[in-house]
């Protein structure tokens, strides 16, 4: 996750922040599993010792830290939102010559003046210039077209894959095959889910149809792609040199 470059980068430091947050979301998509909230009392020691802890929050104990860490069963990783400064690349001129930075953008205040006041904060900050969807703000939903289980395989292939993954639910959303459907306006976060589901064609949803999502992917029982057929020596998300 902190490659300084990726093959098929556009601006390297922008996309590393993307897969930052994939790798963040699929953590929190692994901790907040259930069986790994039963374990926190062994695993909160252990992680704290790899932390900087908030003076308060140390002074009130490990049991308090246990305690806040299961007031979140049952909250999904879709409850948080990842947000990126918005910025643009630039060079400036220096006496040692010119220089690569990061030039905020005027949305950068009004992101930072609506998470003072707790105003909503619309689309500022989702997506970032010349790079790619981060997968941690594409949110996914998988359809079980009575698939006999593999929409389940093929939503925990995603989960880990850092996607903003919304419950299964079931249906076909009237295709007749497996397919990566998207809402009007977001044919880029398909090209991203396409990376992990490589065997599996892009279409535009009608209108409406999609409704609180970026992308669904109906899957039948004829499905036999990534999440059900393992890939070997394929890491997807990265294009390969």
């Amino acid at each position: 996750m902190r490659a300084r470059h990726i093959c098929g980068d556009t601006i390297p430091d922008f996309s590393r922040i993307t897969r930052q947050q994939q790798f963040l979301r699929a953590v929190m998509a692994r901790v907040l599993r259930p069986a790994m909230l039963l374990h926190a009392t062994s695993l909160v020691p252990a992680v704290l010792k790899h932390l900087f802890v908030d003076p308060g929050l140390k002074k009130a104990g490990i049991s308090e830290i246990v305690a806040l860490i299961r007031k979140l069963q049952g909250i999904s990783t879709g409850a948080v939102d990842f947000r990126t400064v918005p910025s643009v690349p630039a060079l400036i001129d220096t006496p040692q010559g010119q220089v690569s930075i990061v030039k905020l953008l005027p949305q950068a205040k009004l992101l930072f003046q609506r998470l003072r006041t707790g105003e909503p904060l619309g689309k500022i900050g989702v997506p970032q210039k010349n790079t790619p969807p981060s997968t941690a703000v594409i949110s996914v939903r998988v359809y079980d077209d009575s698939s006999r289980g593999k929409a389940r395989k093929v939503t925990d292939y995603l989960t880990r894959g850092g996607f903003d993954i919304q419950p299964v639910a079931t249906g076909s959303l009237g295709q007749t095959q497996p397919v990566i459907l998207y809402r009007p306006g977001a044919k880029a976060e398909a090209g991203v889910v396409h990376h992990y589901l490589s065997t599996l064609q892009m279409k535009q949803a009608p209108k409406g149809q999609l409704q609180g999502i970026d992308v669904a992917v109906p899957i039948d029982s004829t499905y036999e792609g990534p999440g059900v057929v393992k890939q070997h020596n394929k890491r997807p998300g990265h294009p390969t040199c």
